[in-house]
């Protein structure tokens, strides 16, 4: 606000107060907007609050970790690496404690260390997804073999590569400390990124984001009916459609209103909340659940009707058809290049070795088939028989 502005609103309070309507005390309260600057301060009700919180989830987070590690669960872990399950969820730890620099005064600090979390949190969370769903692709390539043997250092590589950017990020880049000026409330501060050179590194660690999130989208339907990730692609699929409903909840509200100061954190923090806590709950407490309904139905015979549909999970002849159709294939394929999965599973000894039998019934058509096997995970269409 400049001189000539702020001047012109001063006058304009104590003309209304004394030739208008307005009371002291309103008067006096509208000066007081007028002059100050609001934050959340670190004692006050709703920066205890927040800290608390954040605090308690990462506590949270931690303790499952250990869990995650120990080898008395690991049949609930089984399907991802321990350094896949750390990158994931020290992803989540650094995401969340974008809270902290919330509460207090706003500094160019504050913004570069809150700018940091999101985006290293976000690459260190959806990298490892990225690289599993290339090693599972529905087709064997050289890609997703060189992938799997490589899995570790790919899986480093690429955090090293955000890990630089955002180093340069922090030393290199700039904020400027923008005030919101609110007209008969509450000013504010807004970290607004200098546009200089630097910025460019924050340009590509976003452009490498949105690659990987839209390659783990189109990842996902290709792979929906691989039998042996089944599980896992849907509940990347949850994460990733959640995530992305609250992200555009939350960008629509930051743009329709902005003149409030307790909407505009309110609005942060609460998305920062449900984004973590969604994420979390999903690989962790949807995993385990599934896992124990998995390890619980063993020892039954499960019976499952499904259509003839080996023409279409025929990847070997893809290769002659169009985009489209492969696309198609894909998504009907139920077979996998990996045997990463398949290691994890047999490591763990949950399943049985018996044979799977395929056979025709009279009371199914003559254009399906059942399958019945042990141990497999149930799904919607399935009928379990007790032995």
């Amino acid at each position: 606000m400049s001189y000539e502005e702020y001047s012109s609103k001063y006058i304009s309070l104590f003309t209304n107060y004394l030739y208008g309507n307005e009371t002291a005390e309103n008067t006096l309260k509208q000066i007081d907007y007028l002059t100050s600057i609001y934050f959340i301060k670190n004692n006050s009700t709703i920066g205890r609050t927040v800290v608390f919180v954040t605090s308690s989830i990462l506590f949270i987070m931690l303790f499952t970790y250990l869990i995650v590690l120990s080898n008395k669960y690991k049949i609930y872990f089984c399907r991802y690496h321990k350094m896949i399950w750390s990158s994931m969820f020290v992803g989540l730890f650094i995401y969340i404690s974008q809270n902290y620099f919330l509460i207090g005064e706003l500094t160019e600090l504050k913004c570069k260390a809150r700018i940091i979390c999101i985006l290293f949190g976000l690459t260190l969370f959806f990298t490892p997804l990225f690289i599993y769903e290339i090693i599972n692709f529905p087709e064997s390539n050289k890609y997703s073999k060189f992938i799997y043997k490589k899995r570790y250092i790919t899986l480093i590589s690429l955090i090293m590569v955000d890990f630089i950017l955002m180093l340069l990020t922090f030393f290199l880049s700039s904020y400027q400390i923008k005030t919101e000026i609110i007209e008969n409330g509450m000013n504010f501060h807004t970290c607004l990124l200098t546009k200089n050179f630097h910025i460019i590194y924050i340009i590509i660690s976003v452009i490498i984001k949105i690659f990987v999130v839209l390659s783990i989208i189109l990842l996902t339907f290709l792979e929906w009916n691989v039998d042996i990730t089944y599980v896992d692609i849907q509940n990347i699929s949850y994460i990733l459609y959640l995530n992305i409903i609250m992200a555009f909840v939350f960008i629509i509200l930051r743009i329709l209103i902005v003149n409030n100061i307790y909407i505009y954190y309110a609005n942060i923090i609460i998305y920062n909340f449900l984004s973590t806590i969604t994420s979390y709950f999903i690989i962790i407490w949807i995993r385990v659940y599934q896992e124990h309904r998995r390890i619980s139905t063993k020892n039954d015979i499960i019976i499952t009707k499904r259509k003839n549909t080996i023409q279409k999970s025929n990847v070997s002849s893809v290769h002659k058809k169009n985009i489209i159709s492969k696309i198609i294939n894909y998504h009907y394929s139920q077979g996998s290049s990996s045997i990463y999965v398949a290691e994890s599973e047999k490591n763990t000894q949950i399943y049985s070795t018996k044979p799977e039998i395929e056979l025709y019934t009279s009371i199914i058509f003559s254009n399906e088939m059942t399958d019945i096997h042990f141990g497999k995970e149930i799904t919607s269409n399935q009928t379990i028989l007790k032995k």
